[in-house]
């Protein structure tokens, strides 16, 4: 337990859902769950804000309690701005530690402000900062509003249209290629592209990219699930892409 490295979970859009998440998992105990130190990035006004908001309305029992760290992500010392616990939070009575991410203005529930687009993205980049820095074992992203970013004139490390954390993430790790998975019990889903528009998927479905996914597919289920002969099975763009090529 005191080995272990915090979870860091990214609210992601402060007028939507991620900070409601957040609070319900702290005020029904999921939080423990994970037997690690829990790491949220959210602007602690918004939270403070939105718990008394959800306390009135009932979907609360109480407000969970969190410690709060003020964070400069420009400072050459950012790592050493992080809470040294290595204990669960709990511990303390603190639900989760708060990584504090002003927003640029105040935060209506369910309205979405392009001023507070930059927040957004400052999350991903505390995020990326923190498993450079191998300082947390995992990320875990609450939804954003991509239009938003795109309306704020936010873009990925290339310069181009700002389009997912999937392409976010890849790009600040100098990666060519990353797999998005979906997961559970039963089966897990890969995808070969992520986060296109329908018109540009047929040219971007290559020998190659279904190959390199596939190959990425087979690795991780091996390293990371211990399946040493997993079962792939793969799918075509419409159901008549194994009509030797005439229909798909």
């Amino acid at each position: 337990m005191q080995k272990k490295l915090p979870l860091l979970i990214t609210t992601g859009e402060p007028a939507g859902i991620g900070m409601d998440i957040v609070l319900l998992l702290a005020d029904t105990g999921k939080l423990q769950d994970f037997a690690r130190p829990i790491w949220v990035t959210a602007d602690h006004t918004a939270l403070q804000k939105r718990a008394d908001m959800l306390l009135a309305a009932g979907v609360l029992r109480s407000c969970p309690r969190w410690q709060t760290v003020d964070l400069d992500i420009a400072a050459d010392n950012f790592l050493e701005q992080m809470p040294q616990q290595t204990h669960m939070n709990t511990h303390d009575g603190h639900a989760f530690i708060l990584l504090n991410t002003p927003c640029a203005q105040s935060v209506i529930c369910g309205q979405i402000n392009t001023r507070n687009s930059a927040m957004v993205a400052q999350q991903l980049e505390i995020a990326h900062q923190l498993a450079t820095y191998k300082a947390i074992a995992a990320i875990i992203t609450g939804p954003l509003q991509k239009s938003a970013l795109i309306d704020a004139d936010i873009r990925l490390p290339d310069g181009t249209m700002f389009s997912g954390h999937t392409e976010f993430f890849m790009q600040q790790s100098g990666c060519d290629k990353v797999v998005m998975m979906l997961a559970n019990q039963a089966m897990k889903v890969a995808l070969v592209t992520t986060h296109l528009a329908l018109k540009d998927i047929p040219a971007a479905i290559t020998a190659n990219n279904v190959r390199q996914t596939v190959k990425i597919v087979i690795d991780d289920m091996q390293e990371k699930f211990g399946l040493m002969q997993p079962r792939i099975l793969v799918c075509g763009l419409n159901p008549h892409a194994g009509e030797g090529g005439h229909l798909g």
